[in-house]
């Protein structure tokens, strides 16, 4: 499976689903992307448009996470310029490098390449900024260009401001609405977005969205946390999970009601 960068998706809809297809120019999806963007109408009330938008931002995150920048965090400031400019657009507001109106999906993001320790840096784990690798989103490549009956689990309570520079946040502590759980592990697929070190650490499991795909399966995407010492019901994000085996993701609808609110730093 692939996990590259979807670069321009055409998008097609109903009203119950969307596909996509995908060129080969990667530069007219970046510009592409970047246009869609600065031409959003918010309230944003739409699932099917949450996903457009997300999936739209993640090409051009995956495009500038990719390049050879001098420094590392050149990244961050170079999507952030992207950022200001879809800011004063829009008005959408620009969270550590996602978007508060799209802010569920845009937390289903993965990081490819060689793991490494996170690096030492302010922003919040929730972000693809708090790793050093390639980042794509991959509903696109799971889904088989095709989805259907979208259902978000989770629901974002608060966002504490941590750090903001000329109205864009780079640092911010979430509270977040959402079913805490233990999956089997041999039953889902795992990409960590660090070195995990600890093997005593427990990790849990937050599903964040489901969907039906082109083949009729079911999929649940979602996020990989461990709790950080010392504060209770406070977890930092350390990978992404997704599955589509048919035990765990009936198990995951009958129990994602049953919901806790934690703190997501």
């Amino acid at each position: 499976m692939s996990y590259g960068t979807m670069r321009n998706p055409k998008y097609h809809y109903s009203a119950e689903r969307v596909t996509v297809e995908r060129d080969t120019s990667a530069l007219l999806g970046v510009r592409g992307a970047f246009d869609m963007l600065r031409h959003v109408h918010i309230p944003i009330t739409d699932s099917f448009q949450c996903l457009e938008i997300h999936r739209r931002w993640y090409e051009l995150v995956g495009h500038y996470s990719a390049r050879k920048l001098t420094m590392k965090t050149d990244k961050m400031m170079a999507i952030a310029g992207l950022g200001f400019t879809i800011h004063r657009s829009t008005g959408m507001r620009f969270l550590a490098g996602l978007w508060e109106e799209v802010l569920p999906f845009n937390l289903l993001w993965v990081s490819t390449g060689e793991c490494e320790p996170r690096p030492v840096r302010d922003v919040p784990s929730w972000s693809w900024a708090s790793v050093d690798r390639i980042i794509n989103e991959m509903l696109y490549e799971t889904s088989i260009a095709e989805i259907k009956s979208l259902k978000v689990f989770i629901d974002i309570v608060s966002i504490e401001s941590l750090l903001e520079h000329n109205s864009l946040v780079h640092n911010a502590k979430l509270r977040v609405s959402g079913h805490i759980t233990l999956l089997d592990e041999s039953r889902i697929c795992f990409i960590p977005d660090i070195i995990l070190e600890d093997s005593d650490a427990e990790y849990v499991h937050v599903p964040i969205l489901s969907f039906t795909n082109q083949l009729g399966s079911l999929e649940v995407h979602g996020v990989v946390l461990r709790e950080k010492d010392g504060a209770e019901s406070s977890f930092e994000r350390v990978g992404y999970f997704w599955t589509r085996d048919q035990l765990t993701t009936k198990t995951i609808l009958d129990l994602t009601k049953r919901k806790t609110t934690f703190s997501f730093i």
